[in-house]
């Protein structure tokens, strides 16, 4: 099964990434959805996430370690209070027509979400905690250019 996460765009199209400065091109975020509402028979989805430049980023859903799958994003951010961040992106409707939306708190590295459409009749919500490294190439996974 495929996973992943969240909602649809913010209204807030053009908005700088001031307090979390680890949030740039260039940075690697890993987390895996270890408290969530999925149903039980489901694997526990890990993702290593690449920042791009212009508000893009690579996902990659790396729970089949031999089969990681991928996505490359434009994003929205916004911060809603020092040190904490939301990101959302909306998936396309050709793919998955997923909606994800992301809160990071920089202060305990925890991340909450909603991961919207991964169902028709129900959204799942979603947590755990995240690290944060300069990225680096990878032969596995997709990265930025």
């Amino acid at each position: 099964m495929k996973y992943l996460i969240l909602i649809t765009t913010l209204l807030f199209a053009n908005i700088t990434i001031a307090s979390s400065d680890q949030f740039t091109a260039g940075y690697k975020i890993s987390h895996s959805w270890t408290e969530n509402s999925f149903p039980k028979n489901w694997k526990t989805p890990t993702f290593d996430t690449f920042i791009c430049e212009n508000n893009t980023l690579i996902w990659n859903n790396t729970t089949d370690a031999n089969n990681p799958t991928s996505g490359l994003e434009k994003y929205n951010a916004i911060e809603l209070a020092p040190n904490l961040l939301q990101v959302s992106w909306k998936e396309s409707p050709e793919t998955t027509n997923y909606g994800i939306i992301w809160t990071l708190d920089f202060n305990n590295m925890s991340i909450r979400g909603v991961l919207v459409n991964l169902n028709p009749n129900e959204n799942y919500v979603v947590a755990g905690k995240f690290s944060i490294e300069k990225a680096q190439s990878s032969t596995r996974l997709k990265v930025c250019n």
